[in-house]
Parts: structure tokens; sequence; C-alpha cells
């Protein structure tokens, strides 16, 4: 998902699900900020060690050229990034089934790579029903309203990045064949480059990262593989992992229709919102029931084929709520920040900048926690 459902399509269900623009524009650009705090936000005027909810492209860009193996440092803050923020692990209990082979030229699935197979993205996973509902411990903190928005990008995410893992792993992540989307009631070939510098929807041809000659390469990192696709709300996209590759026919595909799990997404994300607000407990697979009215508008937002569809849900909120959310600029929270740390210390640290950072602490910190109590590791440890 991108900035469109993050950023405006988060602050709309906040907007539903009862809260003030105050508490909706927080909340939203918290969500968004999950996708700009990188290495270069940080600050380390903080009292505490503040760690990056992403790593920006150049970083994975630095990762795809460099032909020197991971070191165990890089291996750490790549899984605590992507896995804490994007991909959140959740397939304890094997729900999905590995039936991919079990050895390709030096690779071999053993303990450790059935383990990562356990770590892969699921939605209404226990650890994203236990996040949600760990809110509430937080609610007198500070920080309440960023970790409400942090965790709304994620809980999010799981929708859109359903079956990867965030994390290298050729295993997982790898696509086998072509990747194909649904026009009208036809399957068409995707057309996938490496060398564009971005996605050319009306053209039919998508950035994507080029597979390598190791099993650990950044290229198996998420969904590098078949590029942006599972962020966009319109696609509705085939393709068969490598970890269904034993299966034939139609059983080796996987399937996904982004319109569907999309709009899943947004009325879980309004529930759970909901939940926050009111003091109730978070369960799985429920989602809030919009009106007929907002159904269709919500599901003509998803259906409409650019790559942002951020000025469709400025329509909606004007058409129903007689607002508009200003646009996202990334610098607001850390320029308020440094400004006030020329000014007075200690009132910087009550700033938004300051507590969204200390919520994305707490988010590894509750992922960690959760992994561990599964026999897992969020660092790398093979």
């Amino acid at each position: 998902m991108n900035i469109d459902f993050h950023y405006y399509g988060t602050y709309t269900a906040a907007r539903i699900a009862g809260y003030d623009q105050g508490e909706a524009k927080v909340i939203a650009y918290a969500a968004q900020y999950v996708d700009e705090f990188d290495k270069e936000m940080l600050t380390d005027s903080v009292a505490f060690l503040p760690v990056p909810t992403i790593q920006s492209n150049s970083e994975v860009a630095n990762y795809y050229i460099n032909p020197l193996p991971w070191t165990a440092e890089q291996l750490c803050d790549v899984r605590r990034a992507w896995m804490c923020f994007h991909f959140l692990p959740g397939n304890f209990n094997r729900e999905i089934l590995y039936e991919g082979p079990l050895t390709d030229g030096s690779w071999k699935f053993e303990d450790f790579e059935e383990n990562e197979f356990r770590l892969m993205c699921r939605p209404n996973s226990e650890s994203a029903v236990g996040m949600i509902n760990d809110i509430e411990k937080h609610k007198t903190h500070q920080y309440f309203y960023q970790m409400i928005g942090l965790r709304m990008h994620v809980l999010a995410d799981t929708w859109a990045h359903e079956s990867y893992v965030g994390w290298p792993a050729w295993h997982i992540n790898e696509v086998k064949d072509e990747v194909q989307e649904m026009v009208g009631n036809n399957w068409r070939k995707v057309k996938f480059s490496h060398l564009q510098l971005s996605d050319n929807i009306s053209g039919n041809s998508y950035l994507y990262m080029l597979g390598g000659s190791r099993y650990d390469g950044v290229a198996y990192l998420g969904h590098g593989r078949i590029g942006h696709l599972p962020d966009y709300g319109f696609m509705k996209y085939r393709y068969k992992p490598v970890w269904k590759e034993n299966l034939e026919g139609e059983a080796a595909y996987l399937v996904r229709d982004n319109q569907e799990s999309f709009y899943s997404a947004f009325t879980q994300m309004v529930h759970a919102l909901m939940c926050i607000k009111n003091g109730e407990v978070f369960t799985p697979d429920t989602y809030f029931d919009l009106n007929s009215e907002y159904t269709n508008d919500i599901k003509a937002i998803f259906e409409t084929r650019v790559s942002d569809q951020s000025a469709k849900w400025q329509d909606f909120l004007t058409v129903r709520f007689r607002e508009q959310l200003e646009p996202f600029d990334r610098r607001v929270w850390r320029k308020d920040y440094d400004d006030c740390m020329r000014k007075d210390t200690m009132l910087a640290l009550t700033r938004p900048y300051v507590s969204f950072a200390k919520a994305a602490v707490h988010q590894v910190d509750y992922v960690e926690a959760f992994l561990a109590g599964k026999d897992l590791k969020l660092g790398y440890e093979k």
C-alpha cells in the first residue's frame, strides 16, 4: 500500500470511527510516517535509541549492488525494519503449508528455512490481533495516537503483503514463471523491467527487482520480485510462488484481488479504530459494516486504475465530510522537533516526532516478545 491508503485512507477510517479531525490527522500522519522514518530521519538527541521504520530506496539499492555477503548486523536491520512495520509475521501454526522444493542448487530447506516460513505475513493473525489489543495499555501515554497510526499501517499491510516475508528469502518470495493481471475477464501477462524508473500502468510495464545468483539476495526481500503490484488498489493478479512449486494446475497459483483485500483492510481498520476508541476487545475477521453509499464510494476508489488514488480519497472527504486533508509533508514533525530543540529541549521531547519514535520502539519490542513466545527470533541467527 502507498500514501493514498496509508494517509488518506487511514484519515477517512478514523473519521468514520468517530475520531475528531485533530486526532484523525495525527493518526493518519503517523500511519504514513512509517514509510518515511528511515535512518536519515533519526536523531541522537532524544533520550532513547530510535529505530527506523523503513529502509530507504538508496539503502536497498546499496544492498542490491553489493557483491559481499550479508553481515549479521545488516540482516538484523533488515528484519527489524521490514518485519516489524511492513510484513508482520503471522504463519506461526503453519496455517499455510510449504509445498515447494527441498533443494535447489546449494540451497536446502532445513529447520531454519521452515521457521522462516512461519514468519510469513498474514491478515487476521495472532500477532496482528494482539498488536491492536496491546494499544490499550498505552492509552495514557503521550505517544498514544502516534502508536495508533503506526499500527494501522502495519495492520493494513498484512493484507497487501499477505504471503510474503520481510527479509530476503528465496523460498518464500521468489516467483516462478510469469505474473498475470486480470483485464476484463481474461488473464494478461504483466511486463516487468528493472531498467525503467517508474511503473507505466497504461503501458502494462512495471519496475521490479531482477533476481540474482544468491538465495538471500535483496531481490527476494518482500515483494521485490513483482514490484509494486501488491500496493495498487485496482490490481487483480496471480502468480506462482516457489513455495507452491510442487502443486499443479490452478493450485500452483496465488490469486490476489487487491480491490477486495483493500476493502477488507479498510473496514477492518475502521473496526479496529472503534475498538481502540471505545476500549473494546478487537477480534479477528471482524469488519465495520459501512452503509451502502460509503461502500460504493470506497470500492470505486479502489477500482480507479491509477498509481495514486489520493485525489479520489479527497473527493470522498469533500462529499461525505465537507472537509479536505492537507497534503502530506514528511518534514513537518522533524522540523517542529528541530525548531523546539533550539528553544526548549524539554519541550522538544514532548513533540509528535519524539512520540512517533517512542511508538516505533514499542512496536519492535512487541514483535520481538511475540516471536519469542513462538520460539522464533526477530534478530538474525542461523
